[in-house]
């Protein structure tokens, strides 16, 4: 995987459980917006649902939502 790329999902999934998530997500969306409009409410909503599922697996005191979410 591309190093950046790789860079940039795990400083979006550290920004999960943060305050900045809402930032993090809309500029995500935004960048899809330009490059792929059709695909970028499909992003969004797969963003919303990582979110869920860390923050859940937070909530149980489980990693394995956030080492499938890096990957």
């Amino acid at each position: 995987m591309d190093p950046i790329v790789l860079s940039a999902g795990t400083a979006l999934v550290g920004a999960i459980a943060t305050d900045t998530w809402d930032h993090a997500r809309a500029a995500v969306v935004a960048l899809w917006r330009r490059a792929r409009p059709d695909q970028a409410d499909v992003i969004d909503e797969e963003l919303a649902a990582s979110r869920r599922r860390l923050l859940a697996a937070r909530d149980e005191g489980t990693t394995e939502a956030a080492a499938e979410a890096e990957e």
